[in-house]
């Protein structure tokens, strides 16, 4: 049986403070520093509920974290979700950028 890939949740007020403060203009840019698409930085960032993804692979995000040259966990919730996106709760309150 193949396990399935961990995945971590965004913090997304953090993802877009950062993205606000390294000076990207557009999703695609990012997208293309960290190496993944358009589609899973505009996933992560969006507001609208029927589109956004609170999740994605530790790879994307450690990908995404160098990109804007931070540490992961400041952008990122590193937890185990073995199960479904839902039942995955943060393990820290949204939107709390702690200091390195």
């Amino acid at each position: 049986m193949q396990s399935k890939q961990p995945e971590v949740r965004v913090q997304q007020g953090n993802l877009k403070l950062v993205y606000d403060m390294r000076g990207y203009e557009s999703y695609r840019q990012l997208a293309k520093d960290a190496g993944v698409s358009v589609g899973t930085i505009g996933n992560l960032m969006t507001d609208n509920p029927a589109t956004r993804r609170t999740t994605c692979t530790s790879k994307t995000a450690m990908k995404i974290a160098k990109a804007l040259n931070v540490k992961p966990e400041q952008i990122f919730f590193f937890e185990l979700c073995t199960v479904t996106r839902a039942e995955c709760a943060p393990s820290y309150p949204a939107g709390t950028l702690r200091a390195a």
